[in-house]
């Protein structure tokens, strides 16, 4: 004898149990609202605020993202199946559109931080430059190891992209052909 299947206990619903005596709808939403019968829709503005105000630790500065980080520390959030930048959502909701020539500067360099305030639009040299990587430290430097200056006329760019002093590349060639 087959066993008879369970129905959701509310009203005249009739879909088969997911669990605790409800349909997997009135589930999921007994889950999310605390009420399985909660069926007011809100404005996706609304809802997206709402849901990342949760995951937001604010702190005497910055606003820091609690919820998921991309590999480089960047709070990320999952809408209509595309990862995005939170601190990018935030900009957007609170400031206006990003221009598109230009991407978000974190000011106060902390990478989990969403305060609008923090951030800045400029272009990619400039969020480069402003950084802590290779690009900035080197950009940094105004002279050789050896103390020689980099100016225009003393500058040689080899095929890998790096900055090489014309000066020493001349005194290495005249020591290796002195040395032959």
């Amino acid at each position: 004898m087959a066993k008879k299947k369970a129905i959701c206990s509310i009203g005249d619903c009739g879909s088969d149990v997911y669990g605790h005596g409800l349909c997997s709808k009135h589930y999921t939403r007994n889950l999310r609202h605390g009420d399985p019968l909660f069926t007011t829709r809100r404005s996706p503005i609304f809802d997206l605020q709402e849901r990342l105000r949760k995951r937001v630790l604010k702190t005497d500065s910055c606003w820091l993202w609690q919820g998921s980080q991309d590999g480089k520390g960047y709070g990320i959030t999952r809408i209509k199946g595309r990862n995005i930048y939170v601190h990018r959502i935030m900009y957007e909701l609170t400031i206006g559109p990003i221009p598109a020539d230009k991407e978000l500067d974190h000011l106060c360099r902390v990478p989990l931080c969403c305060n609008p305030d923090h951030l800045e639009p400029v272009p990619h040299r400039i969020n480069l430059l402003r950084g802590t990587g290779a690009s900035a430290t080197n950009a940094i430097k105004t002279h050789c190891p050896k103390g020689h200056p980099y100016i225009t006329g003393n500058v040689y760019i080899d095929k890998r992209g790096a900055r090489i002093c014309r000066t020493c590349r001349i005194e290495a060639s005249r020591n290796a052909r002195r040395n032959r």
